[in-house]
């Protein structure tokens, strides 16, 4: 049957036909109280799909397979997930990991780029500059993924109530690095001035 779809221009998945016949086979899939124009079609890909994929990742990059799947539905065109994919591949998007940045006022972003315009007039090279910062490391903070069979439950990973962590203090300079300090506890401002700087 699929070889028969594919020859008619037709990319459809096996497990979508095989949830149709299932579908008929129960009764749960006769059309013929429907009118022509709401049976579903599935067609292959069209530049039309390509722009709407585009069009829909330039409206919300978060969306998922399935939300452009419902969206071409709601539209009239009945596809599969892997024909969706393929549409994503085909417009040129891949999913990624998204990269976050700290959210900034609109006042502060006109002051720090009016900051940035002064140090470019004065010809700022930063020679008495020293940029720090911190990270903490933490034990026991690993995502896994664990399988297990269908008819039972996850298993309990054993996790400390208090795990293990440690704190990193480095600095960088237009003349190098400085020592990297390990320590635990908070860093409070009389920790920083009389022991870290």
């Amino acid at each position: 049957m699929l070889q028969k779809l594919s020859a008619d221009g037709i990319d459809i998945s096996w497990g979508t036909v095989k949830n149709v016949i299932i579908k008929y086979q129960h009764g749960r899939a006769g059309y013929e109280h429907l009118s022509r124009k709401k049976i579903p079609t599935f067609k292959s890909i069209t530049d039309a799909d390509i722009d709407f994929v585009k069009s829909t990742f330039d409206e919300n990059p978060t969306q998922t397979c399935s939300d452009i799947m419902r969206r071409l539905s709601d539209k009239g065109t009945f596809t599969s997930k892997s024909t969706v994919r393929k549409m994503i591949n085909s417009a040129g998007y891949t999913a990624s990991t998204p990269r976050y940045g700290q959210i900034i006022r609109e006042a502060n972003k006109l002051k720090r780029v009016e900051f940035c315009k002064q140090l470019i007039a004065v010809n700022e090279q930063f020679d008495d500059i020293i940029f720090t910062d911190e990270a903490t490391v933490q034990l026991h903070d690993n995502k896994v993924v664990i399988y297990r069979r269908k008819d039972c439950v996850a298993p309990v990973l054993p996790k400390p109530k208090h795990p293990l962590k440690v704190h990193v203090w480095g600095g960088i300079s237009r003349r190098g690095t400085t020592q990297i300090l390990i320590f635990e506890g908070i860093l409070k401002s009389d920790f920083f001035m009389n022991t870290i700087l």
